[in-house]
């Protein structure tokens, strides 16, 4: 007869006990410490995830999928679209999840999950970011931890696994935290700044094709706001809107070229 396996219990405990510890410290003590409080939530979110992360066992089947091409880029032929096919999900999901072996991990289930949790954590850092240009840093903090509480103890698979949205959406809210920071003022968005949006932007597609229309939206957004600004001459409008071009192309651009010249014949 096996023991009590006491580890998830202890788990539990602690977990409700650090997150009423983070609800104490946001309502009574958010005054301290201040700078630390959003690294302390977002590692509190790293955490509640370790029963998932550990949970080597597919998720859904979509892990096994993405796992069998990384074993493929990883050993075998590393250019995407001649050795896999992703179908709706692009190379950077793929990619992304054959980095860890280059520091001894292996193409398992519990580096998929990994992966998904520091995708996730960094997604809420970014538009944490991004919402306190708008919103004020309180009211953000109010927000992040039911959000954090949320995405922690869900025992949904969809929140849970490593899936091909993941960094469609971290692309997406790295540019809503450029864009969001310079739309707070009035002086000129920065050249180097909307060409880094962009270059996320153009990355969008590689990441996940339905993420495309959100991108697509996000463009049209920035430029509107660039050509809509008063007080901006003309140069300076066409200057901006054409560093945001060229960020969006700069990436798709060298993917295509090398598409041509290594892809299946």
């Amino acid at each position: 007869m096996s023991g009590f396996d006491t580890l998830p219990t202890v788990h539990t405990i602690l977990s409700f006990l650090i997150s009423g510890l983070l609800l104490v410290w946001q309502l009574f003590f958010s005054h301290r410490w201040r700078g630390w409080f959003v690294p302390a939530t977002l590692m509190v979110l790293l955490f509640l995830r370790l029963p998932n992360i550990v949970y080597n066992r597919e998720i859904n089947p979509d892990e096994s999928q993405m796992i069998t091409q990384d074993l493929t880029l990883g050993r075998y032929d590393p250019v995407y679209f001649r050795s896999v096919d992703g179908t709706t999900a692009g190379p950077l999901d793929s990619y992304f999840l054959v980095l860890p072996s280059l520091f001894g991990l292996p193409f398992d289930y519990i580096t998929a999950h990994l992966m998904a949790c520091l995708l996730t954590i960094v997604c809420l850092w970014l538009q944490y970011r991004a919402a306190r240009h708008w919103s004020g840093e309180q009211p953000v903090r109010l927000v992040l931890l039911p959000v954090m509480l949320t995405l922690g103890f869900t025992q949904d698979a969809d929140f849970l696994h490593y899936n091909s949205e993941l960094i469609a959406v971290v692309l997406l809210s790295g540019t809503y935290a450029l864009y969001t920071r310079q739309t707070t003022t009035r002086a000129l968005p920065r050249i180097g700044g909307l060409f880094l949006a962009g270059f996320l932007l153009g990355m969008v597609p590689f990441g996940k094709l339905q993420g495309v229309p959100s991108a697509v939206i996000v463009v049209a957004f920035i430029a509107y706001d660039i050509v809509a600004r008063s007080g901006i001459t003309t140069r300076h409008k066409t200057s901006r809107v054409a560093a945001l071009v060229a960020g969006l192309t700069t990436f798709p651009g060298p993917i295509c070229v090398l598409y041509g010249r290594h892809g299946p014949m």
